[in-house]
């Protein structure tokens, strides 16, 4: 563990990330894709179907932190490699929000449908603290397909051990033309979040794939010491967004 009472975490790690070499300091963005260490801008996603199922993903043993935690529907990291990607594609001016829908194409976890056809809403920016304190956008979506459309498409397990996905019925057909972002928010929230971080455990059922194909099914117990910290920070997000976002609005709009 590295540990100093004189020094920045930036001045520790440096000697890991810049090299005297030629090649160092770094010359071009294409060179940034190759750092040893993640430092990028974190992305995780919480995708409610349209067949009203919550996703979750057990995390796989070969990750560098949290294995086999339960984490979100996605995760992964708006790197320079995710940018050079946008950009070999003709894209001369990147949103931020732009590349998003990039990163969700390069995870080989849970494969949604082309861009038109989910919804993606940045809820908040968080940091962990016990991971290195990398910025992470915590997000929520709702794709236009069911969670059996999702997994038949799915590629998970293609590269990795089986990875389970998770699915938690929230008990409605979700209206994807019609559904906002404050109703996915409260459905996070009343049925998700709030249990959990009560210690009230939810059931909900997985399927296990490996090599693309579904290895495992069952049911499954989730309960608060099974997540995964960014999936902890992420609910109390949610919640804090709901009862600000949707909660308190539309009381301060009454009073002018």
């Amino acid at each position: 563990m590295l540990f100093s009472k004189t020094k920045s975490l930036r001045t520790i790690l440096k000697p890991y990330i810049i090299s005297s070499s030629r090649s160092k300091p770094l010359k071009s963005i294409n060179e940034c894709k190759d750092l040893p260490i993640s430092n990028h801008l974190g992305i995780n996603i919480l995708i409610i179907t349209s067949d009203g199922n919550l996703l979750l993903s057990e995390r796989s043993s070969t990750v560098a932190v949290e294995q086999k935690r339960i984490g979100h529907t996605i995760a992964g990291s708006l790197d320079w490699k995710t940018l050079i990607n946008l950009v070999n594609k003709g894209q001369d001016t990147i949103d931020l929000l732009d590349m998003i829908p990039q990163e969700i194409l390069e995870e080989e976890e849970i494969s949604l449908p082309e861009p038109g056809k989910y919804k993606i809403y940045p809820i908040a920016l968080t940091r962990n603290l016990r991971y290195l304190s990398k910025p992470d956008f915590q997000l929520i979506g709702i794709v236009n397909a069911t969670t059996k459309e999702i997994l038949e498409k799915t590629k998970t397990g293609h590269k990795h051990e089986s990875i389970k996905v998770i699915k938690i019925p929230l008990s409605m057909h979700i209206d994807f033309n019609n559904t906002d972002k404050c109703t996915l928010l409260k459905l996070i929230t009343e049925k998700i979040a709030k249990p959990i971080l009560a210690n009230k455990p939810i059931t909900g059922t997985y399927i296990a794939l490996k090599k693309g194909k579904v290895a495992e099914k069952g049911h499954i117990k989730i309960t608060y010491n099974k997540l995964s910290s960014n999936l902890i920070l992420g609910l109390y997000a949610y919640i804090k967004a709901y009862e600000k976002l949707c909660k308190e609005q539309p009381q301060q709009t009454q009073h002018h």
